[in-house]
């Protein structure tokens, strides 16, 4: 949707910016899920719990989000600078070492 209703995809600073983005929010709506699954994996609050009480467990449901903002900045981060390295340096020096095939 970014590509075709913006012009971010053509700078490198827009690539960025909508990778980054896109990463943030699906961490953001990951992260809960992945919080009660490892408390499940710990066996906390016991072995066998369900999910009410390890929602209760970790303080209700602002604590499903518990190191969630260094987490989701972390991950966008890396996101969206790996898109920078692979359509700013690695993409142009493979065409221009020959190593991709060109289409008309």
């Amino acid at each position: 949707m970014a590509r075709r209703k913006t012009s971010l995809f053509d700078s490198l600073f827009g690539q960025f910016c909508v990778v980054t983005g896109a990463c943030a929010f699906s961490y953001a709506l990951a992260w809960p899920l992945e919080t009660i699954k490892n408390c499940a994996q710990a066996g906390l609050p016991r072995p066998g719990a369900g999910f009410a009480e390890r929602l209760a467990y970790l303080g209700g449901p602002l604590g499903l989000y518990r190191g969630a903002a260094a987490g989701i900045v972390c991950g966008a981060l890396r996101n969206g600078c790996a898109m920078v390295a692979m359509n700013g340096l690695a993409n142009p020096l493979v065409t221009r070492l020959g190593l991709r095939d060109q289409k008309n």
